[in-house]
């Protein structure tokens, strides 16, 4: 995962802690963070099932393997495209199936950047390693037949929502200071832009009683927004108070991919919202019953205003909180995603060869040599050395391509005198024989 899950704060992280909670139902889940933004010293109130490691952004397969003990898993689940790649070589080393949740288009989303050269580094990235997930989950049902279709994944995209936990209903009076709030990770480019346009164009035809509150990690472009008006206040933890002191919230975007959960959220806490179409692509509300939805700058400020009036924004809030309750209380979705995910692992195992179907056998190219305590192994094509323990070799030397891993099994229960067979034991060294490229 490319960050610590947390049900609250970074959009990211919510996502992600949906995913490990959802597996966690069913799984003892091995959580291997790389992280690329977040604190992983963050309260992530993840299951007791969950067993969480750091690993460094650059880690291998053995890293990711050697993080845990026990068996291997039944499958591994990516989050983000950017990191199917390490995932997809540990799936492929341990011989289970690759689940992926994209959460967006991120080519899309660099094409809309004007990033023609990191979409099509991102394109390349899904072309190769996609077709071979079994299940590919996505937030907005608008992303799944661009997705579906430029990869040729057929029905293999599913639509998981994004989901916030949903607070106990009360009755919500407006603070009638006329502060706006804008909330999420304001280093996400189409929040930067958002939070650009929303400080300027739109604040500036909005009466002078009313202020504007960004809060989210910034970068130094929304840094510099901070004036009389406008209050930049960084990474907040709990946002209730931050809901409760606002009298709109709003989402400004112009450009993106997937759905934006602070909508969701500020939907369960009963604040009206403004957005734009962008901001609730995929989501099936209904401008001027759940939200104000404005095209355009003027209209926007407009939009604002009108939420702002008592009685007007206590409809929008309360629509939308029933409408956010029904569709997206976490509770509800983690089950389905639950489901989704056990699914999936179940008809994969079904399809998959078992230990009497694979014949495992060394790559071609290696200098083997003995060693005192075990062998050392010279990949002349990699220049790789490779040092095995003496289990680890002795599983190596029985690759041979005629024997089963079932044979293999055995032969090592014999050879060390074993009372049990070590199934698991030698499919952990298989896995890290594969995932060093000796094994095949």
């Amino acid at each position: 995962m490319p960050i610590t899950p947390a049900p609250r704060g970074n959009g990211l992280a919510m996502r992600v802690w949906a995913l490990i909670t959802a597996a966690a139902r069913d799984h003892d889940v091995a959580l291997a963070v790389v992280p690329v933004a977040g604190n992983l010293d963050e309260d992530s109130n993840l299951p007791p099932e969950v067993t969480l490691r750091s690993l460094a952004v650059n880690s291998s397969v053995l890293d990711v393997l050697n993080a845990f003990q026990g068996p291997l898993p039944d499958a591994v689940l990516a989050a983000r495209l950017s990191l199917v790649p390490l995932a997809a070589a540990v799936a492929d080393a341990a011989d289970v199936p690759l689940l992926v949740d994209l959460d967006e288009d991120d080519v899309a989303l660099n094409q809309a950047l004007g990033r023609p050269e990191e979409a099509e580094r991102f394109r390349r990235l899904a072309a190769e390693h996609l077709p071979r997930a079994t299940l590919i989950t996505v937030a907005s049902s608008a992303d799944v037949e661009p997705i579906a279709g430029r990869y040729g994944l057929g029905a293999g995209v599913t639509t998981v929502p994004n989901c916030v936990r949903i607070p106990a209903r009360s009755r919500r009076v407006a603070p009638g200071a006329g502060r706006v709030i804008f909330l999420g990770n304001l280093t996400y480019p189409p929040n930067v832009d958002a939070a650009r346009w929303l400080a300027t164009d739109i604040l500036e035809a909005l009466p002078p009683d009313m202020s504007l509150d960004l809060v989210g990690q910034p970068d130094s472009a929304v840094e510099e927004l901070a004036g009389p008006r406008v209050r930049v206040h960084g990474y907040v933890a709990d946002l209730t108070g931050y809901y409760a002191n606002a009298d709109v919230a709003v989402a400004p975007l112009r450009f993106g991919a997937g759905t934006r959960i602070k909508v969701l959220e500020a939907f369960a806490h009963r604040v009206p919202v403004v957005t734009t179409p962008k901001g609730v692509q995929g989501l099936s509300v209904v401008d001027g019953v759940h939200a104000l939805v404005a095209k355009d700058g003027p209209s926007f400020a407009r939009a604002i205003e009108r939420a702002r009036q008592p009685d007007e924004g206590a409809r929008l809030a309360d629509a939308a909180y029933e409408w956010v309750a029904a569709h997206h209380d976490s509770d509800v979705v983690i089950g389905r995603l639950a489901d989704v995910l056990a699914r999936a692992t179940v008809d994969a195992a079904r399809a998959r060869p078992g230990p009497d179907d694979v014949r495992p056998r060394a790559a071609a190219g290696l200098d083997v040599n003995d060693a005192e305590d075990g062998l050392v192994v010279y990949g002349a094509t990699t220049g790789a050395v490779h040092h095995l323990n003496s289990t680890v070799a002795a599983v190596f030397v029985l690759c041979n391509g005629g024997l089963t891993v079932t044979d293999i099994t055995e032969e090592i229960q014999k050879a060390f005198g074993l009372d049990a067979a070590p199934a698991d034991e030698v499919a952990r060294c298989l896995a890290g024989l594969r995932g060093s490229g000796l094994v095949e």
